[in-house]
């Protein structure tokens, strides 16, 4: 579950990667803004099926996601990953220096415009829809295979993410919504845990 809640922080890639005339626009509101979306997923790994959905929000190098139990957010230098049902916390800093965008996904907000190209764009279907698409493969090896992001106009509406060890995801955006930027304290993890709940502090 970890492993596809990480996956969703490619879609704030997504976000900020458009590098194609048809998607700078996008891009650059992005980058200017709060961003929030929902999302659902579909992973297919080996012929084995996983899905789930939950929300998230984008502003910078900070980012929060809720779904199917799992908290991930990050401020830009500290990330918490909370566990309800298996009442565990894991804090630790995040690497500015580190090139694993695949263990490191708030690098995929800051740094994918650089470490990513765009290998073509066109139209195509994407869960019956007739949308544009932008496809991205990485400059370097980083866990990605490549990227296609489907938009409508300048919406994003989803993602599909193949990786190396052959995991393709869909995701598809609902609600996506930009706001102006404000203060990083929804992008810390705030919640009291009970004396039950495991803390690693790796800080």
């Amino acid at each position: 579950m970890k492993k596809f809640a990480t996956l969703l922080i490619l879609l704030a890639t997504c976000l900020s990667a458009g590098a194609a005339e048809p998607f700078r626009a996008f891009a650059e509101k992005v980058a200017t803004s709060r961003v929030t979306f929902a999302y659902s997923y579909e992973s297919v790994r080996e012929g084995v099926k996983f899905k789930g959905d939950g929300t998230a929000a984008v502003q910078g190098d900070a980012f929060r996601m809720e779904g199917n139990g799992l908290d991930i957010l990050s401020d830009g230098q500290t990330r918490w990953t909370a566990d309800a049902e298996a009442m565990e916390l894991i804090v630790e800093p995040v690497d500015s220096e580190a090139t694993d965008f695949i263990s490191n996904p708030a690098l995929l907000v800051s740094g994918a415009a650089k470490a990513f190209n765009v290998k073509s764009t066109g139209t195509a279907t994407f869960k019956g829809q007739s949308v544009q698409t932008c496809v991205l493969v990485p400059k370097k090896a980083c866990g990605i295979k490549e990227l296609s992001l489907y938009f409508s106009g300048e919406t994003l509406t989803g993602v599909t993410v193949w990786l190396t060890d052959g995991t393709k995801t869909d995701f598809v955006i609902s609600n996506l919504a930009f706001s102006e930027p404000g203060s990083l304290d929804g992008f810390r993890y705030d919640k009291q845990v009970g004396k039950d709940w495991i803390v690693t502090d790796l800080r």
